[in-house]
């Protein structure tokens, strides 16, 4: 049977990996869960989840019987290493690596057995590293992280330089292995070549989402969620995390509230350590909520009370989250760091700003809250770019040229290892 024909058929069994499923709310979980609902529509597809966890799988999905204390021993070994070299600085990124070996390595036989045609890879926690891949299957890596971009960001020190330069050199053993690329942004595809791999064929493919469950109308959402029943709401979509910009959340928060003094915020997801402090005096006196890290749906109801989001965040790939805030009509405030102007069209469902000028960013959301009218025309805008960037007829047509190449002649690139 020709290829071309097995893809029409919709015959390819296709693995698809994240750290779990279903996914939580944004973040290269949730784009891999939406991923693998579209090509369901066309393929046999089955999910492997490397995030350790005692739950049965179903049928289509696999989760890990990997040990954590093995895991804790490779990420002590990893740790040790980086310590050789570096005294200071904090040890994340090898950690997250040596803690996914033995959970992805315990997925490697239910991969056998559904005998892939394609295996889609994240690059977080770099699990190709660790993965034996069925014979003749070709693997793609979608690149949604990449940790040599993480050295060149200056704002998230006290990272430990040399742990992001040993998770780079483990990423990039990992990569020699993929025979195609996918690339949520042009950003990710210009990192990757530049940092990984400049001679794996590859392509931009946009993130697509799960779907939305339909929502409560806003005034009735305030209410059940104990918001505000008047004033504009900020959605800060995970500005509790280091990444996101939590150093810059306090300020942005006090300097638009004295000019929009009605406005509320939302802080969607974790809060860490930087912004904990602060944080109950920002909620007594500056009206802001922060739920915590919810569920999907949960952190949806949250978002869609809002009328606007301000993204500080100091590093983006092609954010979910964004994606998510237009989907749901929020026109977004971002500074242009990223894929962020890939996603937010500057003047029509957003602001995109310049990093790291935060006058600009605190600018720009005054103006949208200060401004119904131009609030609700960019809210129009942003689901109309929502609906044209998340396509899933043209994402899924996109995915099966992938699939055509790959499994149409061999190899183009790569080892199966």
């Amino acid at each position: 049977m020709g290829t071309s024909r097995i893809v029409e058929n919709g015959s390819l069994r296709v693995a698809v990996f994240a750290e779990r499923f279903p996914g939580t709310g944004g973040g290269i979980s949730t784009a891999h869960d939406g991923l693998g609902r579209m090509l369901e529509t066309r393929h046999s597809v089955e999910y492997f989840a490397f995030e350790p966890s005692g739950d049965a799988g179903t049928e289509t999905i696999h989760r890990t019987a990997g040990s954590r204390l093995i895991g804790g021993l490779f990420a002590g070994l990893l740790s040790l290493k980086v310590r050789r070299h570096a005294r200071s600085g904090r040890i994340s990124a090898v950690r997250r690596i040596g803690q996914a070996i033995p959970c992805v390595r315990s997925l490697s036989g239910p991969l056998r057995r559904f005998q892939p045609h394609v295996v889609i890879m994240p690059d977080d926690q770099v699990p190709l590293l660790s993965l034996r891949i069925p014979d003749r299957a070709k693997v793609v890596w979608v690149a949604h992280h990449n940790y040599q971009r993480f050295r060149e960001q200056p704002y998230l020190e006290p990272e430990c330089s040399y742990d992001l330069f040993l998770a780079h050199r483990l990423e990039r053993r990992a990569a020699a292995r993929c025979h195609f690329a996918v690339f949520p942004s042009s950003y990710m595809e210009s990192v990757f070549r530049r940092t990984l791999r400049a001679d794996v064929p590859g392509k931009v493919i946009r993130n697509v989402l799960p779907p939305f469950s339909s929502l409560p109308e806003k005034v009735q959402l305030r209410k059940e969620l104990g918001l505000p029943d008047h004033g504009p709401g900020v959605c800060l979509p995970s500005a509790g995390t280091t990444v996101k910009g939590e150093r810059f959340v306090p300020e942005l928060i006090r300097r638009i509230r004295s000019a929009v003094p009605d406005a509320f915020f939302v802080i969607t997801g974790p809060v860490y350590a930087w912004l904990a402090p602060e944080l109950p005096h920002l909620c007594m006196n500056h009206r802001v909520f922060a739920p915590g890290a919810l569920a999907r749906e949960q952190s949806l109801r949250w978002t869609a009370a809002c009328d606007i989001c301000i993204s500080p965040a100091l590093l983006e790939n092609y954010s979910c989250a964004l994606l998510e805030c237009q989907g749901l009509g929020l026109p977004v405030v971002t500074f242009d760091v990223g894929g962020n102007g890939e996603i937010v069209e500057d003047g029509a469902s957003g602001l995109v700003v310049p990093f790291p000028d935060v006058d600009s960013l605190v600018n720009a959301g005054v103006r949208l809250l200060s401004d119904a009218p131009l609030r609700h025309r960019m809210g129009v805008s942003a689901k109309e770019r929502f609906s044209m960037l998340t396509d899933s007829d043209v994402i899924l047509a996109e995915w099966d040229a992938v699939f055509r190449r790959l499994t149409a002649c061999g190899t183009d690139s790569g080892e199966t290892g």
